[in-house]
């Protein structure tokens, strides 16, 4: 389905009933299958921005509850990609003009109902232009900075992140670098089956995020994985910090099981500093693999 055919998603704002039917009639009439919802407050705005995904928002100009610089206000919050035409029953350029610095796309007068429906087109057209344009930029940062098997980052996806963090003074004072060595355990061994293999190194993948949930996680190499995590107290005690890692290294290695086979992970842990042990992500995960607890 081109963005042409896909069904148009627009809320119509406006206290009248009947000013909505009327707009909502000349919409489906160009598109069948549109979805145009009503909103008539701030409330039923808010659920509606909330509900769906909008390609339009369709704000009548006078309105004595709900204003039209609030439905931009709230619109321009909730949903801030999102397009915006105004209507009025007033003819006047220099409406339209204070219209367009309040951030509306589009003013569109009443007594000209013929304008609406190309200004609506253009509107939806260019809206979807630029959300294809985002989804394509997104899919392509994805597939440079993150590795496609564990959805975790690849190295050039830690190399940038380290360097976004350096450049902020003071970010990695607690930061530190946990390098996972998977490579002794059982999915690793040739003679397994390659199906249960798979589901050995899905479980370990579950085991490392659910461990390190809002921590940045890298897969450097297929037996390496890197996790940034702030949850050592450097300030504490050293017996503590090895206490910690030894946790973490306790919970990575618990049994579990796959197809009746029991399997033990077998992670080891490495550590490093940033700006202690080196700043570059190379230097500090080849420190981590050295350092032993």
């Amino acid at each position: 389905m081109t963005i042409e055919q896909e069904a148009p998603r627009i809320i119509v704002v406006d206290d009248s009933d009947d000013d909505f039917l009327l707009i909502k009639r000349q919409l489906t009439k160009t598109w069948h299958t549109a979805i145009v919802r009503h909103a008539h407050s701030e409330e039923t705005l808010r659920t509606t921005l909330d509900d769906i995904e909008p390609d339009l928002v369709i704000c009548d100009y006078s309105m004595p509850q709900l204003t039209h610089e609030k439905a931009i206000e709230m619109v321009q919050t909730l949903r801030p990609e999102t397009p915006m035409i105004l209507l009025s029953g007033l003819a006047s350029d220099a409406l339209g003009v204070q219209a367009m610095h309040e951030g509306v796309r589009d003013y569109v007068e009443k007594s000209k109902p013929e304008r609406l429906i190309p200004a609506v087109r253009r509107e939806i057209h260019t809206h979807r232009l630029r959300r294809e344009k985002l989804l394509l930029e997104q899919a392509h940062r994805r597939a440079v900075y993150f590795d496609a098997a564990t959805g975790f980052l690849n190295r050039q996806g830690l190399v940038k992140t380290l360097s976004g963090l350096s450049t902020n003074s003071g970010e990695d004072n607690d930061l530190c670098m946990l390098s996972v060595n998977v490579s002794r355990n059982q999915a690793r061994r040739p003679e397994v089956d390659p199906r249960i293999r798979r589901n050995m190194l899905e479980k370990i993948v579950e085991r490392i995020r659910d461990t390190f949930k809002q921590d940045i996680i890298c897969r450097w190499s297929d037996n390496l994985l890197v996790v940034l995590t702030n949850k050592l107290d450097w300030s504490a005690d050293q017996t503590l910090i090895a206490d910690t890692l030894c946790e973490f290294e306790a919970n990575l290695n618990r049994v579990f099981t796959v197809d009746n086979i029991a399997v033990r992970p077998n992670m080891r842990l490495g550590l490093a500093r940033p700006g202690v042990h080196g700043q570059h992500a190379a230097e500090l995960v080849t420190h981590a693999q050295w350092w032993r607890m």
